[in-house]
């Protein structure tokens, strides 16, 4: 088990906090922990991972993959926001 330590952001609120996630967890279940915490829907969320003010990444497409399979390190910043889905 391998704890990260890393900010939140959102641009839909200004949320910040720092948060502490095990890298062995999926990306949906990182999504289902950042819901209360930003305010988005996990299934709406795109997740884009900065270290500083350079974006590193997405953490988008397949949600099965777990958060340490990311160039993931303490004290960088996932930002949170918001993808509209459409239905048909």
């Amino acid at each position: 088990m391998s704890i990260v330590t890393v900010f939140v952001s959102t641009s839909a609120e200004n949320v910040g906090a720092e948060r502490r996630f095990d890298k062995g967890i999926t990306i949906e279940q990182l999504k289902i922990k950042l819901e209360p915490i930003t305010g988005i829907p996990a299934n709406t969320q795109c997740l884009s991972l900065y270290n500083g003010e350079t974006l590193i990444g997405s953490l988008d497409g397949d949600d099965s993959v777990m958060l340490g399979a990311f160039p993931i390190e303490n004290f960088m910043r996932l930002h949170v926001r918001y993808h509209r889905v459409i239905l048909d």
